[in-house]
């Protein structure tokens, strides 16, 4: 469920609640509340916007306000390197070449996790 939903919803109970009673939908409304806390932490960049009210430019933290975005980012995949059987049926038993496929997986693995 999106935030703008939860918050539409939490918005409909509202206004419930203040025609029966504040006790009304006491429970829904926290579970709502704090759905929406924990949601809007997840937030990884946010738009501004200028004094009218358009989109002006988008950064990491939020300061001064702005609009968060929720798009998750990816999770980092976990490094799988080659196993000496499977080195060796690429390039056989040559020690020069089982180095230099090992050197390469190193380097790469630095690239991928600088």
């Amino acid at each position: 469920m999106s935030i703008t939903v939860m918050k539409l919803a939490l918005d409909a109970l509202e206004y419930e609640a203040k025609r029966g009673g504040d006790g009304a939908y006491l429970l829904e409304r926290e579970a709502l509340r704090q759905a929406i806390t924990e949601a809007e932490k997840q937030a990884v960049a946010w738009m501004g916007v200028d004094s009218e009210g358009n989109p002006n430019k988008f950064r990491l933290n939020p300061f001064g306000g702005g609009v968060p975005l929720y798009t998750t980012p990816q999770p980092q995949r976990e490094w799988v390197g080659l196993t000496d059987d499977e080195v060796t049926q690429q390039v056989g038993d040559s020690q020069v070449l089982r180095d230099v496929v090992r050197a390469v997986e190193h380097v790469l693995k630095e690239k991928n996790y600088e």
